[in-house]
C-alpha cells in the first residue's frame, strides 16, 4: 500500500532523473539494500551460499529479521514475526 502519492509530472521526473519505479497506486518507489545475516560452517563461500539458501528457503524457517538500507544509508531493522 502506498505511503502517498505524486503528481503525473512529478513521477515522469522521478523516473527521469533516478531511474526509480512508479507502482500501480501511483505512489514513487524507492530502491533499498536487504540484508538477512546467518552464521554457517562450510567448507567454501559457495557451500555457505547454498546452505543459506536452503535455510532461508525452508518451510520451516525462521528467516524473518533483516537490516534494511535506504539510499541514504539510513538502517532499519524489520522482524517480520514482531
Amino acid at each position: 500500500m502506498c505511503e502517498w502519492k505524486t503528481t503525473a509530472r512529478a513521477r515522469e521526473e522521478h523516473q527521469q532523473i533516478s531511474g526509480g519505479e512508479i507502482c500501480d497506486e501511483g505512489c514513487l518507489m524507492k530502491t533499498y539494500t536487504v540484508k538477512w545475516t546467518i552464521e554457517i560452517d562450510a567448507a567454501t563461500p559457495e557451500e555457505a551460499a547454498w546452505k543459506a539458501l536452503e535455510i532461508h528457503r525452508g518451510p520451516a524457517s525462521l528467516a524473518t529479521a533483516f537490516d534494511i538500507y535506504d539510499q541514504d544509508g539510513n538502517h532499519t531493522y524489520v522482524d517480520l514475526l514482531e
